[in-house]
């Protein structure tokens, strides 16, 4: 018998509880996170962005799921759709700059990109 039934709870309504609370517990990290980087590492401004500025944020091409390029060459994956939810909610203007990851690391510490999905700076 499922472990569910036994308990007198209905197992749709606890997946769906399930993914609202691991949903709120992502964005939460994921805003933190990207609080963090957000804020370049290298910033001569404390981080505050100007109107028309853009953050480029860069990922590994072919990382999937969460990082790859479509069929189209898109960037794409879940990351990508994080990144572009929080910049939404956050106003921020973003562009996602997908390759190689050695390549993406590189382009961090030479400043040619302002942060890298899934990863922050730390000492």
């Amino acid at each position: 018998m499922n472990r569910f039934h036994t308990a007198g709870t209905d197992p749709h309504r606890f997946l769906i509880l399930m993914r609202m609370i691991r949903a709120s517990i992502c964005k939460t990290l994921l805003l933190a996170g990207l609080c963090g980087l957000m804020s370049p590492v290298y910033a001569d401004t404390a981080g505050v962005q100007s109107a028309d500025e853009t953050i480029i944020v860069g990922g590994d091409h072919a990382f999937p799921p969460y990082e790859f390029l479509d069929n189209k060459g898109r960037p794409a994956g879940y990351n990508v759709d994080l990144i572009r939810a929080v910049a939404e909610v956050m106003d921020l203007k973003i562009k996602i700059r997908l390759g190689p990851w050695s390549e993406m690391r590189d382009a961090l510490e030479n400043r040619q990109i302002d942060a890298l999905m899934g990863m922050f700076y730390s000492e």
